[in-house]
């Protein structure tokens, strides 16, 4: 009797699952939502979540960054960042109650419509919510995704004030050839926490703000129709370039090497390694642009950066040390010329000493004998040396105030609204 009775129980369930099968009953609730709210029959993906064709979907745009890096040479912003985005679809919403209590539903992005945002000043992959995103639907109908991914965008520089530059670079999100009285975007504000930028970038995070704006250009679908722009959210991010590694590697050193060619005016006129050491320290200067060049952007019509110019003064200033030091040796070498002296003309024989001379005669007399002493040329090559070294000091503090107070003129962080 008992084996008759779990026979007939196996059958049963055999017999249920067959006839489930057959017509195709869910295995839970989440797949009985699935087959009957995403019935393609029942639910197109192509269209609006709106009843009524006028309405806007309002879509929410969050950005948070976790780190950046910029290459100046190609003025190009990399960033990690986590996008948070929201809207509404009522026609997926359903009573917990009917689908045994659910109140969340995870699907792919592709079985339900979603916001084409791409970057649209991104290098490469500008494309936000890939189709396999996995989206959290409520049973109210909101929509959440949430997306982390590594963006490169470009971001023109202005390297005035390099190495210690403040850069303002912007990612822009948008829809395109969707005007906003179709698709929305508002962007939610929050605070950005710092302590999430990785510590070994090169930068330091000022400010991330998030920004509604709207395309400059217009939809125009014919004359009659007034201008629809495109809405856009634009993250603003403000950093602040930290010059720590280019003060040991292209100050102090340039520093040192403007130092020791200001020592050429202080070594002995007649010393021959004076020129070769002024020419020395020159082409030292030399290889520190060569290395400056290679790292910056091209800056077009701007003014070069506060290091290069630094470093191209400086510069001046040794050739002209160079210059300076070929002049003394030719000076101090006049004393071994004999073309130095200049030509003494022939001195007629004093007259007697009873005899009265006019005061003509004796003047010529005395100018006759002063040129026939040599000059002393060593002498005048030290004096260009001091005063050579005097001026090269105050030429070079001047020069260097200039440029630190421009560097702490510097406005930080502009104001993007």
């Amino acid at each position: 009797m008992l084996l008759k009775g779990a026979t007939l129980t196996l059958l049963s369930l055999v017999v249920f699952a067959v006839i489930s099968k057959a017509t195709g009953s869910p295995w839970n609730e989440e797949q009985r939502w699935v087959s009957e709210k995403l019935d393609p029959a029942r639910y197109d993906v192509a269209t609006r979540p709106v009843k009524n064709i006028t309405d806007v979907v309002e879509v929410t745009v969050e950005m948070t960054v976790f780190g950046i890096s910029l290459d100046s040479r190609n003025q190009e912003l990399s960033a990690k960042s986590v996008s948070n985005m929201g809207w509404e679809d009522k026609r997926l919403s359903w009573n917990t109650s009917e689908y045994g209590g659910m109140e969340s539903i995870v699907v792919k992005a592709n079985r339900v419509w979603y916001p084409n945002i791409l970057i649209l000043n991104a290098i490469s992959g500008s494309t936000l919510i890939p189709s396999d995103t996995e989206l959290l639907i409520t049973n109210e109908g909101a929509i959440f995704v949430s997306v982390s991914r590594y963006l490169s965008t470009q971001c023109y520089l202005n390297q005035e004030l390099f190495p210690y530059d403040t850069q303002v670079c912007w990612i822009y999100l948008g829809i395109r050839g969707t005007p906003s009285d179709v698709v929305s975007l508002t962007a939610l504000q929050h605070g950005q926490n710092e302590a999430l930028i990785a510590e070994t970038t090169n930068w330091e995070l000022k400010n991330v703000s998030l920004v509604d704006t709207s395309a400059p250009a217009c939809i125009e679908h014919s004359a009659s129709v007034s201008c629809r722009h495109v809405a856009l959210v634009s993250t603003y991010i403000c950093i602040k370039r930290l010059g720590g590694y280019y003060v040991y590697t292209a100050i102090i050193p340039v520093s040192i090497l403007t130092v020791m060619a200001s020592f050429v005016f202080l070594l002995p006129s007649g010393c021959g390694e004076k020129l070769s050491f002024s020419v020395s320290v020159f082409f030292g200067f030399v290889i520190f642009q060569l290395v400056l060049l290679d790292g910056l952007a091209e800056t077009g019509d701007g003014k070069p950066s506060i290091l290069v110019r630094y470093v191209m003064f400086t510069f001046v200033l040794t050739g002209i040390a160079v210059i300076e030091s070929a002049i003394t040796l030719i000076l101090r070498n006049q004393n071994d010329n004999p073309e130095a002296r200049l030509p003494v003309n022939k001195v007629e024989p004093l007259k007697n000493d009873n005899e009265p001379q006019d005061d003509s005669e004796v003047t010529l007399h005395g100018l006759q004998i002063a040129k026939s002493v040599p000059r002393n040329w060593e002498k005048i090559a030290v004096y260009v040396d001091r005063i050579s070294f005097v001026l090269f000091w105050i030429v070079y503090i001047t020069v260097l105030i200039t440029l630190v107070a421009e560097l702490l003129d510097d406005p930080g962080c502009p104001e993007y609204l």
